[in-house]
């Protein structure tokens, strides 16, 4: 089934839209290095402390309720990289998306360095971002209000190239780390033109994004821990986006397996997620994770959904350096 956009424009000319293009997401601690290149990898903070880690997400909203609904895939990959001894690290990665809203679907390449220095107590990086995407964009089902109309256009694509740049730091008291960031994930990419066979053009343009990283990690016992993280999202134009989450990591036994258990809030948009997953690790050498989680809107949703967005990651760490 097929979903009919309205669009409110003017009746001629170019048209501009300002459009986020970046995703939300829920389990935001996968997502570090995607929102900021100079953040380490997964699982930094913990005993094992690895240099590599891989990544697989996706998160489908409003699935089975919205035609054309927002699904969001990502496959990443993370690494540090001891220079002179473990004081002096490269960062490098990089992630492939795919994310589809309605009539757009993009998909994008990004590739990350980055220099990351730790002393006992503290420890610092900065990095960049380099790649670009395509942009798919369908108008057949696009209306326009005012002509009562549709864009006479096909389905058309656009490439384009991008920059990112980010900074990340910490500071480590009696075995709780406080770590923070900032970064602009996306800064150079361009106005994206469609065209069609009237004398009606539709200009998409894609607006910077500024994100701020706070959180802890505050180790519970030898093998359990609690995790702190909170972001911020500021897009001009648009209202500031916080999410706050609370995440366990508790230890079953000898064998190192573990359960995952979490919750989160968006007070700016009124939501709340809980999430849990199961680990398979092994503090010396690897960590294995499965976590799902689940979105809801306080006031309810407003297509009637019980839930309004599902998430679900794997994730793969190993290679440890001991601190």
């Amino acid at each position: 089934m097929k979903s009919i956009y309205i669009l409110t424009l003017c009746i001629a000319g170019t048209f501009g839209i300002s459009a986020q293009q970046l995703p939300l997401y829920t389990q935001h601690q996968q997502y570090f290095t995607v929102i900021n290149p100079a953040a380490p990898p997964a699982d930094y903070f913990s005993e094992l402390d690895p240099t590599t880690s891989f990544g697989l997400s996706g998160r489908s909203q409003w699935g089975g309720v919205v035609p054309d609904a927002p699904t969001t895939l990502l496959m990443r990959g993370d690494f540090r990289i001891p220079v002179s001894g473990n004081t002096f690290q490269l960062l490098a990665g990089g992630h492939l998306m795919k994310d589809a809203t309605g009539p757009t679907s993009l998909t994008s390449l990004y590739l990350r360095v980055g220099a990351f220095v730790e002393q006992d107590l503290a420890g610092g990086s900065v990095a960049f971002s380099l790649g670009g995407g395509r942009l798919l964009f369908d108008p057949t089902n696009i209306i326009f209000i005012q002509t009562n109309g549709r864009l006479d256009a096909e389905k058309q694509s656009k490439t384009y190239f991008d920059l990112g740049v980010g900074a990340f730091g910490y500071i480590k008291s009696d075995e709780q780390i406080f770590f923070g960031g900032l970064s602009i994930p996306q800064l150079f990419v361009p106005d994206l033109t469609f065209d069609s066979k009237t004398n009606v053009s539709l200009k998409l343009t894609k607006v910077p994004h500024y994100y701020l990283l706070l959180g802890s990690f505050l180790p519970l016992s030898a093998k359990n821990s609690l995790e702190l993280s909170s972001w911020g999202q500021y897009v001009p134009n648009a209202p500031i986006h916080i999410d706050v989450n609370a995440r366990f990591n508790v230890d079953l036994g000898n064998d190192n397996n573990g359960l995952i258990a979490g919750a989160g809030v968006s007070p700016t948009n009124g939501s709340g997620h809980l999430e849990a997953g199961v680990s398979f690790k092994d503090f010396n050498s690897y960590s294995f994770k499965i976590i799902v989680s689940a979105d809801k809107r306080f006031f309810g949703s407003a297509f009637g959904s019980v839930v309004d967005a599902y998430e679900a990651s794997i994730v793969w760490s190993f290679g440890s350096i001991k601190k």
